[in-house]
């Protein structure tokens, strides 16, 4: 039977399910890195999205994994309707402790949104797009920019699918948008020694708010879950202002990863595994497209493996996480001549057996 088009979201992004044994025994336990990216897609309406949003949380609640790394659940509601629902097969989660905004509160102030306004028309009047504008006001208006916050940057960037609208939207009261890093962690197991991080500097406003979560899970190790800064489409870098270049910063940050984790695992002889959205991958044959390959390549030489690609590069048949056809990204981003990006990893320690290592790659598609 045909299903109509409009109810079937195929593709959202992949499942990549780490079999990894517990030294000394016979059993396994599972890793899960998942962006579910819950970031309202141009051409979904309201009812649309929120169908989307059951349809994962209806997937993640019956996962057989031990953990879930998971990446783009960017609202309050939106991880307190996610721990709910995985509750009863995930009791533990960890989350970016963050204030919670009264009813009254709005996540952009007027006084900022008028003069960043004022200085774009001033600078900015050939933008045709919230793209163009921001890539034009990010050189030309940064003091008004960063005056803004990051409550209100978040707000925008979270609904640019109202294009310049957005801003119309961010200065209504009772919209919960917070300096959260989107990240979420849910597990089976006990998880203690819990930490977050976060990137970027206090007195300075960035698009999203980047940084990891850590836990030490029970009987597994510690896991670092994370989601690094990614290549713009924009015209120019945008990011904090201590980088010149998006690659600049995604080193940083996965330098900070492992300059923790190592740390970890120095001190309490403990295995640490770093599950996440990476943006980053080496290029493979004509299939799978370049993105930062230097950073992938700088991990592995701090050691850690990633038994998903494998080893040598050159003859990997690991097929792309991040897909051309995945109907919820943007397509400018994306060479066409190439299957995708593997932008997804969960990085081991490289003295585990990579014969005792199993991996699944499981893309969804979820009917709603």
């Amino acid at each position: 039977m045909s299903v109509p088009a409009a109810r079937l979201l195929a593709l959202v992004s992949v499942l990549i399910i780490f079999h990894l044994p517990i030294f000394s025994t016979s059993s396994s336990y599972k890793i899960v890195t998942f962006n579910v990216r819950f970031l309202r897609h141009t051409s979904e309406n309201e009812t649309e999205y929120s169908r989307r949003r059951r349809a994962v949380a209806n997937t993640l609640a019956q996962s057989e994994a031990d953990l879930l790394c998971l990446q783009e659940v960017w609202l309050p509601d939106d991880i307190d309707s996610i721990v709910e629902a995985t509750r009863s097969n995930f009791p533990e989660h960890h989350r970016m402790t963050v204030p919670g905004p009264g009813p009254s509160h709005s996540p952009c102030r007027r006084e900022h949104v008028n003069a960043y306004l004022r200085c774009a028309a001033s600078e900015c009047s050939g933008a045709r797009t919230s793209a163009e504008l921001l890539a034009c006001t990010a050189v030309l208006c940064h003091a008004e920019l960063n005056s803004l916050g990051q409550e209100c940057s978040h707000c925008n960037v979270l609904n640019s699918h109202l294009g310049l609208g957005s801003f119309s939207y961010c200065l209504q009261p009772g919209n919960q948008y917070s300096k959260t890093n989107g990240l979420l962690m849910l597990s089976k197991r006990r998880l203690s020694e819990k930490t977050e991080y976060t990137f970027s500097p206090e007195n300075e406003t960035v698009l999203l708010t980047r940084g990891y979560l850590s836990a030490k899970v029970e009987g597994i190790g510690h896991v670092f879950c994370t989601h690094l800064s990614t290549a713009s489409s924009l015209s120019v870098y945008v990011g904090p202002t201590q980088f010149s270049s998006y690659i600049e910063e995604n080193s940083w940050q996965m330098n900070q990863i492992l300059d923790a984790a190592n740390a970890i695992a120095k001190k309490n002889s403990i295995s640490a595994f770093l599950a996440g959205d990476m943006n980053h991958c080496p290029a493979i044959e004509n299939r799978i497209q370049d993105e930062f390959s230097s950073v992938y390549y700088a991990v592995l030489k701090r050691g850690y493996a990633d038994p998903y690609i494998g080893k040598p590069v050159i003859k990997s048949k690991a097929q792309c996480t991040l897909c051309a056809e995945n109907p919820l990204i943007n397509k400018d981003s994306f060479n066409q001549t190439y299957e995708g990006v593997i932008p997804d990893r969960i990085y081991v320690p490289a003295e585990y057996a990579w014969s005792n290592i199993r991996i699944e790659v499981r893309f969804e598609i979820m009917f709603y």
